[in-house]
């Protein structure tokens, strides 16, 4: 009762906050929020939990997904909350690395360090929690501890954590907590209001739902659906995003995956080979592009297409590498042990 109450109190908020506006605008961060229906209202409402989250931490953990970190990062909020409250500290979690290899990890800590403190991460599987797979858990305890220090005098820290759909923030949590307290999932969304754990009696952890950080209003783009940012059975066009992982990944080993002919070549052609095969036709015997894109879309956002970026070039190194204590990655998989997975 108490939760229904609290979302019909949230949505009624939202509603009245798109009375009081016109056709959209820009929030204090610099994000612009598109506002045209009571969908659009439950995103604003969820905003307002992100904003009371960062406005009351005095650390914010910006966790990032390691498979596409730069991608993952709010760069505006990152700005902001430096240019009206430099005391705010900011620390990347770069979450998810045993999806790709060491290598990779290695060089995004590398590029990201150069910037904030920034730790990776392997959160506990879901359900069990079991501990020794965890990886990280230590050294962020330590970053937060640290936090906690002030001339040799302990205080009490309020810890934020923020991240696009799915990147990982609540397993974070729950791994940090060794227990399960806030929920985890494959679908983006789970998380709908801000949670309040008290990790030890020094530090509080803040919980929030994800937020697609845009910078304009326009429409929700390819690489935002491919962070797993957006439920797929909310989508009216799924083929512009499949050809945007046609256009990331290499072709023949994506047809060598769906065991199909290794010469195809087009999202047309590609989805009307996976159609037939799978059965998705429409009457007549006529192929279901939309159907057969569902099914590529949801073996991304689940994991079943491994693929990874790599860091863009600096122009200039900005002095803060040094600083950062070394993390022991050794029990991830190198590339040569991983590298027949990727397409």
């Amino acid at each position: 009762m108490q939760y229904e109450a609290a979302r019909q109190a949230q949505a009624y908020e939202a509603k009245q906050a798109l009375v009081q506006q016109n056709e959209g605008g820009e929030d204090t961060f610099g994000t612009t929020i598109k506002q045209q229906s009571l969908s659009n209202a439950s995103k604003s409402a969820y905003y307002k939990e992100f904003r009371k989250v960062v406005e009351q931490a005095d650390v914010i953990l910006e966790v990032l997904d390691a498979r596409d970190p730069e991608g993952c990062r709010a760069r505006n909020i990152e700005q902001h909350i430096q240019s009206t409250n430099p005391d705010k500290r900011i620390v990347l979690v770069v979450n998810k690395i045993d999806l790709v290899p060491r290598e990779v990890v290695e060089k995004w800590l590398a590029f990201l360090k150069e910037e904030f403190p920034a730790v990776a991460f392997r959160s506990a599987t879901t359900g069990n929690h079991k501990q020794n797979m965890v990886i990280g858990h230590a050294d962020l305890l330590n970053v937060l501890k640290n936090y906690c220090r002030s001339e040799d005098i302990s205080k009490k820290i309020t810890v934020g954590i923020i991240g696009y759909p799915n990147v990982g923030k609540s397993s974070v949590i729950n791994s940090l907590k060794r227990s399960k307290v806030a929920n985890v999932g494959a679908k983006p969304g789970l998380t709908t209001n801000k949670q309040e754990i008290k990790l030890d009696s020094d530090i509080t952890l803040l919980d929030c739902p994800g937020i697609i950080f845009n910078d304009n209003d326009q429409e929700i783009t390819n690489a935002v659906i491919l962070r797993n940012s957006v439920r797929v059975e909310q989508l009216d066009d799924c083929v512009a995003p499949v050809a945007a992982i046609l256009d990331r990944i290499n072709p023949e080993r994506l047809c060598a995956k769906y065991n199909l002919p290794a010469h195809i070549r087009g999202v047309n052609n590609f989805l009307e080979a996976l159609a037939n095969q799978r059965g998705r036709l429409k009457p007549h015997g006529k192929p279901d592009y939309q159907a057969a894109a569902r099914i590529v879309l949801q073996d991304w956002n689940q994991g079943k297409i491994p693929f990874f970026t790599l860091p863009p070039q600096r122009d200039q190194f900005t002095g803060n590498l040094l600083s950062q204590p070394h993390q022991d990655l050794s029990k991830l998989p190198s590339m040569k042990q991983m590298g027949h997975q990727f397409v």
